[in-house]
């Protein structure tokens, strides 16, 4: 295959992601805009119209858009802004979950009380719970180890340890702001954009409700944008200096998976991109000299996932848990359960009954695949396009992420820790305050600017590290649309979007600005 064969090849593959992503995005705002207020699963009421939302977060990203433009980096003082937002923005969060921090139920209360009973030391009898949802594992352990630290050194309910843990994942989302930051500045090289980007974070979930929830939402939050980042630094150190991000897209890759499956779909879409645009570069003399690294970024990839599979086992049974591999619900169960029409797609109690009452591994598949079979049957084309409307708003057409929509979500409230500003924090973030809907209108008009920037990324510059944003959230619409309904699912790649967006959104500022001059 000569050059310019490949060459073409290669923009039309990327070409053709950019396309299916912002036909993505329109079907999800045109669902939104024209059927926002019918009858689906889940659905939220906000104070405005979808539309007024929208135009309400776009005008000021716009104008704030504007005057970034006009910003002239300096990295010195770049990175000590970057140093004190992110201490400033730890402490701010800190206080905001002592103040509103709660015990909820459903898996993120289950897991959390098993990982007190192993601190006590007892064994919890829940060894089927962690064989049926085995991605429950590892963060049944990363609880149970920050609730030990918390018994030896807290000082914070040492009791506990849930506000040990809620201060962590304040952290990991300090963290995940700057990461953001950082990801759109490299593409961008603009300062000004990248704090929109930071911005945009804070609103969405950074001040949000979801850090006093110790569960894999906010513990593998900041997995797939850090991956990212070490993509970027990949694509710009030597050759030889790669192998070292190779080891730590690896490492984070996996554990990451542990986590939240979902969470590999951002290596699977760097593997994607570099072969993609690898059919520009590869030529007889490029193979002969980059060989050797190509077997030794796989040697690598290979021993860290190799390594890091004995040190997964060994956490697991320092848990106690016996885990049965044969009782796996597995993907064919979340298939189904998306395709339940009794709860839109979402979590079903006759599934899980169903799944769980067969014993056998090949039996439970084949059952599982009747029922898939048969819901495809009796929807039809129309009806499963209808059924797919719904888990698409569903799943789209709420900027909070389904806050306050699983199950005993406020299980225990605690007293309030003072008089004036916990009660007055509760009423904002709790769902059932009553300044909640000032707080959704605007991260839902924010969560509507980010989906309409992305739109825009098609006619827009593609660069490498862009495809692979772009194509790790294809993966990530997929996965919502394919399986259990739950916009919860969204939160760790929600900062994924945000850079989409905010970068798009430095395109088409820059193309105003320069038009108008």
């Amino acid at each position: 295959m000569d050059n310019s064969i490949r060459n073409r090849l290669s923009d039309f593959l990327a070409n053709s992601i950019y396309i299916i992503f912002s036909v993505c995005l329109i079907v999800i705002l045109s669902l939104i805009m024209l059927c926002g207020k019918d009858n689906y699963a889940f659905r939220k009421s906000f104070l405005l119209h979808e539309i007024l939302l929208l135009i309400g977060g776009i005008v000021p990203l716009f104008l704030g858009g504007v005057l970034a433009s006009k910003d002239s980096p300096n990295q010195l003082k770049q990175k000590k802004q970057l140093n004190i937002a992110t201490g400033i923005l730890f402490i701010a969060l800190s206080y905001l979950a002592m103040n509103i921090y709660f015990a909820t139920g459903w898996d993120a209360g289950v897991v959390f009380d098993d990982a007190k009973e192993l601190t006590w030391g007892n064994t919890p009898d829940n060894s089927l719970y962690y064989s049926m949802y085995p991605n429950n594992q590892f963060i049944l352990f990363v609880d149970y180890v920050l609730c030990k630290i918390n018994a030896y050194y807290g000082v914070i309910d040492s009791w506990d340890g849930r506000a040990f843990i809620i201060l962590v994942q304040c952290f990991l989302y300090s963290l995940t702001a700057r990461t953001v930051y950082e990801v759109i500045y490299d593409e961008t090289d603009n300062n000004g954009f990248a704090w929109i980007g930071w911005i945009i974070f804070c609103i969405l979930l950074g001040i949000s409700g979801w850090i006093v929830i110790p569960y894999t939402d906010s513990m593998g939050l900041v997995f797939p944008i850090l991956i990212m980042r070490q993509y970027q630094l990949f694509r710009r150190v030597p050759t030889k200096k790669k192998l070292w991000r190779t080891f730590t897209i690896t490492l984070l890759s996996y554990w990451g998976y542990k986590l939240k499956p979902m969470i590999l779909i951002m290596a699977i879409a760097i593997v994607i991109t570099e072969i993609i645009y690898g059919l520009k570069d590869i030529s007889k003399s490029v193979i002969k000299n980059r060989t050797k690294y190509f077997i030794a970024m796989l040697m690598i990839v290979a021993i860290t996932v190799i390594a890091s599979q004995g040190l997964f086992k060994k956490a697991i049974a320092y848990t106690r848990i016996e885990i049965d591999e044969n009782m796996n619900l597995g993907a064919l169960h979340m298939l189904m359960m998306g395709l339940n029409e009794r709860r839109g797609g979402a979590w079903n109690p006759d599934d899980v009954a169903l799944s769980s009452g067969i014993l056998d591994k090949t039996e439970r598949a084949n059952a599982q695949k009747q029922v898939i079979r048969q819901r495809l049957h009796d929807y039809g084309t129309l009806g499963l396009l209808n059924h797919l409307r719904k888990k698409t708003l569903s799943n789209f057409n709420d900027g909070s992420f389904a806050w306050g929509l699983e199950g005993n979500f406020y299980h225990t409230i605690y007293d309030e820790k003072n008089e004036r500003i916990s009660p007055f924090l509760r009423e904002i973030f709790y769902h059932t305050g009553k300044y909640w809907k000032y707080h959704l209108a605007i991260k839902q008009a924010a969560w509507l600017a980010v989906l309409f920037l992305m739109a825009f990324s098609v006619i827009l510059e593609k660069t490498r590290a862009k495809t692979v944003l772009v194509t790790s959230s294809i993966g990530m619409f997929l996965f919502v649309t394919l399986f259990e309904t739950r916009a919860r699912y969204l939160i760790v790649f929600v900062p994924v979007f945000i850079c989409v967006a905010t970068i798009d959104l430095n395109a088409i500022v820059n193309k105003f600005v320069q038009r108008k001059k």
